[in-house]
């Protein structure tokens, strides 16, 4: 008797909001899975371009002189 195996992925539920099993058949993924990845994607994409966005505030705080900048980070 041969064993058949299977991949299960854990992919995010858009509607629910949590990880949910799905089995993995020949390569092709369900609307549903793709919808969820491609909600995921999204929202990390959002969420890194937010965060630059604050490092770009935060950049701009600084001086942009030398002398100052490296004596704010304690550079020598």
């Amino acid at each position: 008797m041969s064993k058949v195996s299977v991949k299960q992925l854990l992919v995010l539920d858009g509607e629910k909001g949590e990880l949910v099993k799905t089995s993995r058949g020949n390569g092709v993924r369900d609307a549903k899975t793709l919808a969820a990845l491609k909600s995921h994607s999204e929202a990390e994409r959002r969420r890194r371009e937010r965060i630059n966005a604050h490092f770009a505030t935060l950049r701009g705080l600084i001086s942009s002189n030398e002398k100052v900048r490296n004596l704010i980070l304690g550079l020598r």
